[in-house]
């Protein structure tokens, strides 16, 4: 019991060296596995699963879909996002209790379905939602940022090129492993954040160099309207589950993972909060649904060429 970790996996190391000469059946470990139970080395504490919840969730299309919400419903929005928000806490909360059910299972909702339903429920989900899901996300993504890049540097390269060459530099940082993933998400998380708080509270609070807009708080006429702008709402809040597959690099997993998905998807929805309340001062609601930069348009009329190449940046990260 007092020996400290170098002599237990000595010991440990000893003993399977031993059960192996014995050739004593059903020993299935390797070395590797029996010491790296005690050379295991988590790096990720609470703030950097905040980090990668917050930075997996909001994207570009993020900011595109908020702005097609607000100009739909107004500010009035953000009762919709709140009820996408609580409904993406179900989800995490029920990946999180599956996440301490089979702490070993890291392919997150593959491996689950898997488990509960068999091979063929499994395959549809994944397909369905996931492999379809992600190929037309990320097109739009990938649409969105080559956009915003190609309207606010006006070089004479193909819009096509600024989305290889963060595609480039993302695959750089993965395989680079976790630590310089989280290291990468920490940064991303707080200029993301801190920018997006920023801009909202100029705007929210009529601190802009742009025109000050009047217009009303709501545009919808009856209660159904707000429900269906939930479906929108609730592509504000998809990702957060991507840290189960990190959570093996992460500290006190069963406390951290959980609390920072929640902390992250509450953070995103009193981000977003405040960036609603911004566009309503600075950009008409008509212009803002049929834009298809709204966060540009927003950054434009906030501060100007400034703005846009903020709200830019912002998009990028």
């Amino acid at each position: 019991v007092s020996a400290d970790k170098a002599e237990l996996r000595l010991f440990l190391c000893c003993l399977f060296w031993a059960a192996k000469r014995m050739r004593i059946a059903n020993i299935r470990l390797t070395y590797w596995e029996v010491t790296g139970i005690m050379s295991e080395d988590k790096k990720l504490g609470l703030g950097s699963v905040v980090s990668i919840s917050v930075g997996l969730v909001i994207a570009t299309s993020c900011l595109v879909s908020l702005g097609q919400g607000a100009g739909t419903v107004g500010v009035v929005f953000i009762f919709s996002m709140i009820i996408a928000c609580l409904l993406n806490m179900t989800t995490v909360a029920s990946l999180s209790e599956l996440n301490a059910i089979m702490p070993n299972t890291t392919g997150g909702l593959a491996q689950y379905t898997l488990a509960c339903l068999g091979p063929f429920p499994t395959l549809i989900s994944m397909v369905g939602g996931y492999l379809l899901c992600n190929i037309l996300s990320s097109g739009v993504e990938a649409s969105i940022f080559s956009y915003a890049m190609a309207q606010t540097i006006k070089l004479p390269v193909p819009s096509i090129a600024y989305t290889l060459i963060m595609t480039i530099v993302i695959m750089i940082a993965n395989l680079r492993g976790v630590d310089m993933f989280a290291k990468i998400q920490d940064l991303v998380a707080f200029l993301l954040v801190g920018s997006m708080i920023i801009m909202g509270l100029i705007g929210m609070l009529k601190l802009g160099t742009g025109q000050v807009v009047s217009q009303p708080y709501t545009m919808a006429t009856k209660p159904s309207e707000l429900f269906s702008a939930t479906a929108t709402a609730f592509w504000l809040f998809i990702g957060a589950e991507y840290v189960i597959p990190v959570s093996k690099s992460v500290k006190n997993a069963k406390r951290n993972v959980p609390l920072g998905m929640i902390i992250g998807l509450a953070l995103i929805c009193g981000v977003q909060s405040i960036m609603v309340f911004g566009f309503h001062n600075y950009t008409p609601w008509q212009e803002l649904m049929d834009s298809p930069a709204p966060h540009l348009l927003y950054g434009e009329n906030l501060l100007g060429s400034a703005g846009k190449i903020w709200m830019t940046l912002v998009a990028a990260l």
